[in-house]
């Protein structure tokens, strides 16, 4: 867990990066007030001091109800007018950019049902026909029923991903990743026309077994702690969020094939370079950069990839995320900036101007 220091920016004499828990502008000792954005430096360095990790982790500040003044999360009277704390509202904890996990519910094991010993009789047998029948025809109806339930439900829920909003939202900061794909050489076995065997490929018997051909698979061998976000703690300070994300692997195995080629089809053997794994880093600061690749023999670097983001906060305090174009367009965001966007309900931003 990282804990850094924000800063605030006075609206009365626009004095820029005050210190995040400091309750006064150092250039006209106005007070911080509850309306008053805190943001993280992208350079903010790690706390280490254990008073001010104490202090971070104390909880958010709480505004006066009768001053508006801004108190720590231990005081219980305001240190501006005296008053006790009553109800007086804390600063919301918010967080930019909240990875969303997924569950899963384990199903219940089907109950087993015991069939009735000896044969029954032909009026018996009947009856049950007759039965299985109307269970039949009902389970049907209910079948159709729950289609197209469900068919409506995803109707709904697609539309309801898809609409958009308009909101004023404010840059609180920045995620980048960057990933290259690792192709290694291996030896494959295809089919095709005779026409179309490529130059280079080596020709196999089309017996009653055909050898064996690769099969690339998509492993998943671990899990990588990766920074997807920082936490507004509500108190001059923030806290980096992390997430674990699966790493995967790109494994080969050798499968037998069975019988000759059909339909004019020969076989063949030749040398490809397939994607053996990715390597992939990441992080929230303005200088991205491509990981550094450990090349075995017979490898070589493949396709190159990125994605930059800029992350947002509404008046609500809802994170959108916006992804750039390129660097040019990544590089034109500031925190702090306040732009006019188009939102999705997932918080994804489809258009934006600035203010």
């Amino acid at each position: 867990m990282a804990i850094r220091e924000g800063r605030w920016d006075c609206a009365t004499c626009g004095r820029v990066g005050n210190r995040g828990p400091e309750k006064h502008c150092a250039g006209c000792g106005h007070p911080r007030g509850d309306d008053v954005e805190l943001y993280l430096p992208e350079d903010a360095p790690e706390i280490d001091n254990r008073a001010a990790l104490d202090r971070a982790l104390a909880g958010p500040d709480w505004n006066c109800e009768h001053c508006d003044g801004d108190n720590p999360a231990g005081y219980e009277h305001c240190t501006g007018c005296g008053a006790p704390r009553g109800e007086s509202e804390k600063r919301e904890v918010v967080d930019h950019h909240t990875p969303v996990s997924a569950s899963s519910a384990r199903p219940e094991p089907r109950k087993r049902v015991e069939a009735p010993a000896g044969r029954p009789s032909k009026e018996r047998r009947e009856e049950l026909a007759r039965e299985h029948r109307r269970r039949k025809k009902k389970g049907c109806g209910r079948r159709i029923l729950v289609g197209l339930i469900v068919l409506a439900t995803l109707v709904l829920l697609l539309s309801w991903c898809n609409r958009t909003h308009e909101a004023v939202a404010t840059v609180t900061g920045f995620g980048w990743e960057r990933t290259i794909e690792v192709e290694e050489l291996v030896t494959v076995t295809e089919e095709a026309l005779p026409s179309q065997v490529p130059a280079g490929a080596r020709r196999t018997e089309a017996g009653a077994s055909g050898g064996t051909h690769t099969v690339v698979e998509r492993v998943q061998v671990g899990t990588e702690r990766v920074k997807v976000g920082v936490r507004d703690l509500g108190n001059g300070f923030f806290e980096d969020v992390y997430e674990d994300r699966p790493v995967y692997e790109l494994r080969r195995r050798q499968v037998p094939v069975r019988g000759p080629p059909s339909g004019g089809m020969v076989r063949y053997e030749i040398e490809k370079w397939v994607v053996a794994r990715e390597v992939r880093t990441s992080g929230s600061d303005r200088s991205p950069r491509w990981p550094d690749l450990a090349l075995e023999a017979g490898q070589r670097a493949g396709e190159r990839s990125e994605a930059l983001r800029v992350f947002f906060s509404d008046a609500e305090g809802e994170t959108l995320r916006y992804r750039a174009r390129d660097d040019a367009d990544w590089r034109r965001f500031a925190v702090g900036q306040r732009w006019r966007v188009e939102a999705t309900a997932m918080g994804s931003v489809r258009s934006l101007s600035p203010l």
